[in-house]
């Protein structure tokens, strides 16, 4: 198998397989109830903005912070747990793919470290690269696909 599909597979396994895990071991159902009312109070709040009401505002931003504070705690110590299976495969792909590059048919954009020119174009990827690119796109799928609030 060509060396940047197995890159490809191996992202969608990893992202899978950590959403999987992710999803057994939080309780979706308090996360869901978090969104939502998370949801509400963000419309009151913009509500609050355009009336000029900044009191209200400020009281419902309060509750959107202690929301927000509430679901990092749930989900802080799952995620951690369950990208260990990611850590693993990221020390064989460093072993297995240091040497790829990709040649890409079109430019991308990368942040560089200059003041004068901060944005770049670069048309090659390494494994590391290539692999960020996938699981973006398998991160949207499994957690669309596996129906898990994150």
């Amino acid at each position: 198998m060509h060396d940047s599909l197995l890159v490809l597979a191996s992202a969608w396994v990893g992202i899978f397989l950590q959403t999987y895990i992710f999803k057994r071991i939080t309780d979706q159902a308090q996360l869901r109830e978090l969104k939502t009312e998370t949801d509400g109070y963000m419309k009151k709040m913009k509500e609050a903005r355009k009336s000029g009401d900044l009191e209200l505002m400020t009281k419902h931003t309060d509750k959107v912070n202690d929301l927000s504070m509430k679901k990092m705690n749930l989900t802080f110590q799952p995620q951690m747990m369950s990208s260990l299976p990611l850590m693993a495969l990221f020390v064989w792909m460093k072993n297995r793919f240091s040497a790829l590059v990709l040649n890409l048919p079109f430019p991308i954009p990368y942040p560089q470290m200059s003041f004068s020119n901060p944005i770049g174009f670069k048309t090659q990827l390494g494994w590391l690269g290539w692999y960020f690119l996938c699981s973006m796109v398998a991160g949207h799928v499994a957690r669309k696909t596996l129906k898990v609030e994150i």
